[in-house]
């Protein structure tokens, strides 16, 4: 007579039965991933109980997802007589007969073939099953040593450079959390480019700029800057400005390409970043900042976390990302009413938030991948100063660890565009187009 289990496929020989059961005593599974995917070492100890006399367990089966491509490496029973088999994603073993107190261990070695994406990040979890519940777990992680972990973890402690581990009893709603991979450094050539055009003939034109990558968490490795007509240059702290005396009838090009050794761990140069006022806040906000401010006092629920966390979590959580919202310039109210915005907007808030919660802040751009458009593309995010240090937050992708994936390419802080220009007899109309981009080198 057959019956399940929790955990798979259990036979009993016996004409009269009641339900017993193998009981997962220790959870132990040590998983190492590499480029071709992860090899997992999976040890099951369990203890056979709640049978009847003359009943017996002698099979039992172990179900893996349907999503995943497995390959079995290896099985292992201890010094009991066994076999084994894989099919349909199902390990089953059959054994000699166990009985009420027998201790059965499984042990499993099997690979997940998955590779790793060529698109600067990796996402996995963490995680011991619900149907372990109550059994004692040790769940280790190895990753290869030229990558890093950039996701936050409550559970999960470092055991090593390249080695996360949690140790406990599995709950009962089982552990899982995410593992969110990206390279160490990785050396990148981006791209800015601005195009000023117009029909009318121009005698000047000063451009002011931004200060492209000054101040920002990565060694600039070359940085060159060309234009089509001779210009004076200018540098303030914020900006550079341009300045044009002798125009043509008229198509005037900025052109800055930087190699840039982008670094997951971000840390922002003090020495700058402390001049800066990252508080100041309009009266007019104030009062609806302090709003939202208490009510995500009154729900967040992992009040451990550093409150610049549990506000980025928040505007994680709260904002939907719409594209429809691409180039609008919205308010910090309406973004907090409609819910809606894309990473600018999520940023926006976000600044906003932390700056009245007295956390030093700044709105930051860049470059990060696009999964939908293929590439690197403008991007903006936060910059806010916890335990003295200048580090990079994402509330657009739920990243508040400290460190970003390295696609995260800082560009500037001050992302305004100003031009003045001077003209004969009319005033011209003025055409400005700017795109930026990276490849990795």
């Amino acid at each position: 007579m057959g019956f399940k289990s929790f955990i798979g496929l259990l036979l009993c020989l016996s004409s009269s039965i009641s339900l017993g059961k193998i009981q997962i005593k220790k959870w132990n599974q040590k998983t190492a991933i590499s480029s071709d995917g992860k090899i997992l070492n999976l040890s099951i100890s369990t203890e056979v109980n709640g049978l009847k006399k003359n009943q017996y367990y002698d099979n039992w089966g172990y179900n893996f997802p349907k999503s995943q491509d497995i390959t079995i490496l290896d099985t292992y029973m201890g010094d009991k007589n066994y076999s084994s088999d894989f099919k349909d994603n199902t390990i089953r073993f059959k054994f000699s007969p166990a009985k009420n107190g027998e201790k059965l261990v499984f042990q499993i070695n099997y690979m997940i073939n998955k590779k790793l994406t060529d698109h600067y990040v990796k996402h996995d979890f963490l995680t011991a099953p619900a149907f372990a519940a109550g059994a004692r777990a040790s769940v280790t992680v190895t990753y290869p040593r030229d990558l890093t972990h950039y996701s936050s973890h409550k559970r999960f402690k470092s055991c090593g450079k390249s080695c996360l581990k949690w140790k406990g009893t599995i709950p009962q709603d089982g552990v899982s959390e995410s593992l969110d991979l990206t390279h160490r450094e990785m050396l990148f050539r981006a791209s800015i480019s601005h195009e000023f055009s117009s029909q009318d003939k121009l005698s000047a034109l000063k451009v002011k700029l931004p200060n492209y990558f000054a101040f920002g968490p990565d060694p600039i490795k070359s940085l060159n800057i060309e234009t089509n007509y001779d210009s004076t240059r200018s540098e303030a702290d914020d900006h550079i400005q341009y300045s044009f005396d002798k125009l043509d009838n008229f198509n005037l090009s900025i052109d800055l390409e930087a190699k840039v050794l982008s670094k997951a761990r971000a840390i922002f140069p003090s020495s700058h970043w402390d001049k800066q006022d990252g508080l100041s806040i309009d009266k007019d906000e104030l009062e609806f900042a302090n709003q939202v401010l208490a009510k995500i006092s009154n729900t967040r629920k992992n009040k451990e976390a550093p409150l610049y966390a549990q506000i980025s979590r928040w505007v994680y959580q709260h904002i939907n990302y719409d594209l429809d919202c691409l180039g609008k310039d919205i308010s910090n109210k309406d973004i907090y009413e409609d819910k809606k915005g894309v990473c600018l907007h999520f940023a926006q808030l976000c600044t906003l938030l932390l700056r009245a919660a007295k956390i030093p802040a700044f709105l930051i751009y860049g470059l990060a991948y696009d999964s939908g458009l293929g590439r690197l593309a403008p991007h903006a995010w936060v910059l806010v100063k916890h335990n003295n240090k200048w580090i990079g937050i994402d509330p657009t992708w739920d990243i508040d660890s400290g460190k970003l994936p390295v696609s995260h390419i800082y560009t500037g802080w001050n992302n305004k565009t100003n031009y003045r220009m001077t003209y004969y007899k009319t005033k011209p109309t003025l055409n400005h187009h700017s795109e930026s981009d990276a490849q990795k080198i």
